[in-house]
């Protein structure tokens, strides 16, 4: 290769570039009449309808009444009637403490009822004989007044071992531990030749037929759960069970470890509807609900810079929508300006779009529902 040629190499290459660099972009891919080819979508008419929002939580059943026996009187346990998992009717004897020591606590005390009721008979009479004497002027007034006073301290000390009888009596009564509920026995903490002290637990019972789901809730839902609000229970059975209830009330303290609001909701005749204490329950309650409201599928909904919008089918053309949303639910989204109802939107392909793109419609003849 000549100098010259050398030389002139690397201008070349420069020229070749330029022309590489400024040639004109290929053209739009076209259709059969030179115009942009359309993009294939699918499209729905738009239809009022109401929409609700319903909100999930797992909780977990507990027991309105639970009731934990323990002994009133202290002594050895004789006679145990009532096993774990029996059920037991209020006032039916669970266990039985041996009562000889108040057997005797009750035979004391009536003696001193009966001790005070004979020594105020006699006061009583000594006091009649006085105030006849006091009249007749036999007596000095001063002998009635202290026979009063006498008269006075029996009654009082009367009043004190009748009391004591009732007392002991009620302590006797108290070694028979009994129900206190319908309902059936959890636990028995008890059995003969035990020793029991008074307010040692001898018995759980739990009644089923009440129970109540405590169910967590996000606390940004606080502005939305009152009382009185419809709510789904569902729990695992077979076949599965769904029942409708109301809530209760709604704590106003949240959790301090995981910040949830706790739902309450009672369940009647829970134990007929196969429910348990301690079991797991699912809900859904009803938050919000809205008539005659616009609801598209969520991929109708597109976001872009300026917000969210849609694109509505004009002929054979789309024109973007700004739009307001509100629920989005199962997939659907609530659109609460911007979009009335009889509107036709693009539903599949809405993301690839721009204003005044021409589009061909997929599923003509059979809109989307």
């Amino acid at each position: 290769m000549s100098k010259r040629r050398v030389r002139d190499f690397p201008f070349m290459m420069m020229l070749l570039a330029s022309l590489v660099v400024f040639s004109p972009a290929a053209p739009a891919a076209k259709d059969g009449s030179g115009s942009a080819a359309a993009l294939s979508v699918t499209v729905m008419k738009v239809r009022a309808r109401t929409v609700q929002d319903w909100r999930r939580a797992t909780g977990v059943l507990k027991a309105l009444t639970m009731p934990r026996v323990a002994a009133e009187v202290a002594g050895r346990i004789v006679a145990v009637h009532a096993r774990e998992g029996q059920r037991v009717r209020k006032g039916q004897p669970l266990a039985t403490i041996d009562d000889t020591d108040y057997r005797l606590a009750v035979r004391r005390a009536e003696s001193l009822v009966a001790q005070a009721e004979a020594q105020l008979r006699g006061a009583r009479l000594k006091l009649e004989r006085l105030r006849k004497l006091v009249r007749r002027g036999s007596a000095p007034q001063s002998a009635l007044d202290a026979a009063q006073a006498a008269h006075d301290a029996l009654m009082a000390r009367l009043k004190g071992a009748r009391e004591g009888l009732e007392q002991a009596r009620r302590s006797l009564s108290k070694t028979v531990i009994r129900s206190p509920i319908d309902g059936v026995v959890q636990s028995r903490n008890v059995s003969p030749g035990d020793f029991i002290g008074t307010g040692r637990l001898a018995f759980v019972l739990v009644d089923l037929s009440r129970l109540r789901a405590r169910l967590p809730y996000a606390e940004t839902l606080a502005p939305l759960l009152k009382p009185g609000l419809p709510v789904k229970l569902r729990w695992p059975a077979e076949p599965p069970v769904e029942i409708d209830e109301k809530v209760l009330a709604v704590l106003p303290a949240a959790d301090p470890a995981s910040h949830a609001l706790t739902v309450l909701v009672d369940i009647d005749d829970a134990e007929a509807k196969g429910l348990r204490p301690g079991g797991s329950i699912t809900a859904r309650v009803l938050v919000a609900a809205h008539e005659n409201a616009v609801v598209v599928p969520a991929t109708a909904v597109v976001l872009r810079p300026r917000g969210y919008v849609v694109y509505v089918l004009d002929g054979a053309k789309v024109r973007e929508r700004p739009v307001k949303v509100g629920l989005k639910i199962d997939g659907m989204v609530e659109i609460r300006a911007g979009l009335k109802a009889g509107e036709t939107i693009v539903v599949d392909g809405a993301g690839f779009l721009r204003d005044g793109m021409r589009v061909k419609v997929r599923n003509a003849g059979s809109e989307r529902t």
